[in-house]
């Protein structure tokens, strides 16, 4: 079988995460809201739309079984994707950016208080170096960053709800 073209395959990817966002599908009696993943942004990378800007919620550093929570004041990520890719760029540090590889846009699954697992629409992606694995899971309201350091047994997490348009610092 002849291998598709780039083009087609990001094409495909942003159209279906806009499917997802689109469909209002409903899970355990709940309607999702009907929020595209992507808008508008002039500011956006050439060949990049605008996903949203996202502000850290907290961030967890897990060692040997224990958590501690470590408080990280008003860092805030803008957010682009191109199909392939999803750029996050920290507010506080223009132009540079982290780029993660998209290997899953059909949803990202969450479970309930009662253990029900439903799917919401969203994106995994990750970023591989020689010395640490990112992983990000992307949806309307969240974003959420796990981060493998080399040479420890410490695995960091952040958090992050996204923000209204109107809050966003351009």
């Amino acid at each position: 079988m002849a291998r598709l073209n780039t083009s087609y395959n990001r094409l495909f990817i942003l159209s279906s995460a806009l499917f997802l966002a689109f469909s209002g599908t409903k899970t355990h009696s709940q309607q999702l809201p009907s929020v595209a993943l992507v808008v508008e942004d002039n500011s956006a990378p050439e060949g990049f739309d605008f996903v949203g800007s996202y502000l850290v919620d907290s961030m967890v550093r897990i060692r040997n079984g224990k958590s501690h929570t470590i408080t990280i004041p008003n860092t805030q990520y803008r957010v682009y994707s191109n199909g392939i890719e999803v750029r996050l760029y920290q507010s506080s540090s223009e132009g540079a950016f982290h780029s993660y590889k998209i290997y899953r846009s059909d949803g990202i699954s969450e479970q309930d208080q009662l253990g029900n697992i439903s799917i919401k629409p969203g994106l995994q992606a990750r970023h591989i170096s020689e010395d640490t694995i990112k992983q990000i899971s992307l949806t309307q309201d969240h974003l959420t960053i796990t981060q493998f350091p080399p040479i420890t047994n410490t695995v960091v997490v952040t958090f992050a709800k996204r923000l209204a348009q109107r809050d966003t610092n351009r």
